[in-house]
């Protein structure tokens, strides 16, 4: 055997050693992604049994008879909560996106295919901070639209847009929830619990706001949030979404 045998010889063992120790650190790593998402399924399932159990406790704290309608506000909210918490699941609690969480909060309230809410905006991801806010504020207009609004009646449409806009601090995602063909809207005397929960929700970590506007033809909401803390990502403008539920 001459000098360059033994030279080859030791480069095919040095780079047989070093495809297994890549393909032994590919293996960890799918073990650990692995065992990952088992933990992450873990924590979805023990999520939606502590959702469950608040759900039974309340059940009993409430009256069956004069506690009834709020038995149902409140579980909607948990089934809110628990349907934006899923979406997260399936993102890797990373994200979600605008489009899905709105049709995820909408869907309960409107029959199927019945087309009296469009959806309109940049294809956009929510960070995780403001899936929960977001799902929650949409909850709470369709609960009022349900009672008061545009889906009181067999008519009434709603339309939902979202837009980038820029402002003095940097840019801003506006999304603009407009309600028409409902019943004639007035000012409330009193401050309902639903435009509480939508205007603090927003604001208490995340810096945006919510402004209520009582026109006459249909409630209007505009949501503003902070885009650097609201979004994951900026869509291309040919990247739209636009889709009735």
């Amino acid at each position: 055997m001459n000098a360059n045998d033994g030279e080859l010889g030791s480069a095919g063992q040095a780079f047989d050693a070093f495809i297994e120790e890549l393909l032994t650190a590919r293996k960890a790593r799918q073990q650990a992604e692995s065992q990952r998402q088992v933990l992450l399924a873990e924590m979805d399932h023990r999520g939606k049994n502590l959702l469950a159990m608040i759900q039974a406790i309340a059940r009993r704290t409430f009256s069956r008879t004069e506690g009834e309608p709020e038995m149902r506000v409140f579980s909607g909210r948990l089934q809110a909560i628990g349907e934006a918490n899923s979406m997260l699941r399936r993102e890797n609690w990373q994200s979600a996106a605008l489009e899905d969480l709105a049709k995820g909060a909408i869907t309960p309230f409107v029959h199927p295919s019945s087309h009296r809410v469009s959806l309109s905006g940049p294809n956009l991801s929510l960070q995780s901070d403001v899936v929960l806010p977001f799902s929650m504020a949409v909850h709470e207009l369709c609960t009022n639209a349900v009672k008061y609004g545009a889906l009181s009646n067999e008519t009434g449409t709603i339309s939902m847009e979202w837009q980038i806009v820029p402002s003095p601090a940097g840019e801003n995602l506006l999304i603009t929830w407009q309600e028409r063909g409902g019943p004639t809207v007035a000012i409330p005397q009193k401050r309902g619990f639903g435009s509480s929960v939508i205007e603090q929700i927003l604001s208490s970590n995340i810096g945006g706001k919510a402004e209520l506007v009582y026109d006459p033809q249909g409630l209007v909401c505009r949501m503003t949030l902070p885009a650097k803390k609201a979004l994951t990502s900026k869509a291309k403008d040919e990247e739209r979404v636009s889709v009735d539920v």
